[in-house]
């Protein structure tokens, strides 16, 4: 912000004033608040209080007020949340269940599980302690509400009130574009007070893009790009809890589609396969993968 934007809502700053500044290169609110009070004192001849009450009210304004780390813990803590996945074994992989500010990547081949887990973590979402609701993409058409009343219903005891369902928030897009304008619209929802958005879940990640990648790799980079930031702005900055549904590399070694593109996407990688010896959600085995370590949990 320039200076000659605050007059005369601070009468300081007159031309006469301004061009004082200007001698001495300060000609925007930054180049004012980085500079000492004393030195702006005898650039314009004035009273030190009335320059150190111009710059308290002007980083007030503008700054923000600030605040201890006490005060950002505690709010840290007091808006943090906390989603079951509906499977008991999984949930003691996490330590506890999907956490806000957390990013949790799934993938495996078709029918592994991928979409049920995404509707029972939504479920999860919305019987949550906490007014809590949720913001479902639908990328492929696979939302099955009947499946998710289903869910609701068991977890109910038979008791779930069909009105829940009005708590999770279904937005359809099948382009990358559209993609990006939803997930962009979500961000800006999160900033509402009245919001109640805690969990969004992205079903499915790869299939708006992995057409575009064959295409045009460049154009497909830039899109991942944008998509990635925009994740990560609800994932961290809103406190959300993200989880993402992602594809399978199609040869050898079951991996998440567009897995070094997506090196930096997620907090923790989970990967669904059909065995019936191991650790299971259902009828499926779980590896969970934290991202930038070679841990794996089963």
């Amino acid at each position: 912000m320039h200076l000659n934007d605050l007059y005369p809502e601070y009468p300081l700053f007159t031309s006469d004033n301004l061009r004082k500044l200007r001698a001495f290169h300060i000609t925007t609110l930054s180049d004012l608040l980085a500079k000492d009070c004393e030195k702006i004192v005898n650039i314009l001849d004035v009273s030190y209080t009335e320059v150190n009450k111009l710059i308290e009210e002007l980083s007030l304004k503008y700054c923000g007020s600030t605040a201890t780390v006490f005060d950002i813990y505690q709010k840290r803590t007091q808006s943090n949340v906390e989603f079951k996945s509906g499977a008991s074994h999984l949930d003691s992989i996490l330590q506890g269940g999907f956490k806000t500010g957390n990013i949790y990547e799934v993938f495996g081949c078709a029918g592994a599980g991928k979409t049920q887990l995404c509707f029972s973590v939504a479920v999860q979402g919305i019987l949550h302690e906490k007014n809590v609701e949720v913001a479902y993409v639908d990328t492929k058409n696979d939302l099955a509400p009947e499946r998710i009343l289903q869910i609701l219903q068991r977890r109910a005891n038979g008791n779930g009130n069909v009105a829940l369902l009005k708590k999770i928030h279904v937005y359809k897009c099948f382009d990358v574009e559209e993609l990006i304008i939803i997930l962009r619209l979500i961000s800006e929802r999160l900033k509402q007070k009245q919001n109640l958005i805690r969990l969004v879940i992205v079903d499915n990640l790869a299939s708006t893009i992995l057409g575009i990648l064959n295409q045009d790799f460049n154009l497909g980079l830039s899109f991942i790009s944008e998509i990635s930031q925009e994740i990560h702005k609800i994932s961290s900055s809103r406190s959300c809890v993200m989880v993402v549904n992602n594809a399978r590399t199609r040869e050898g070694e079951i991996q998440p589609a567009m897995g070094k593109l997506w090196s930096n996407l997620a907090n923790f990688r989970l990967k669904l396969e059909h065995n019936d010896t191991a650790v299971h959600t259902g009828s499926r085995k779980v590896t969970v993968t934290p991202c930038g370590t070679i841990k794996k949990q089963e």
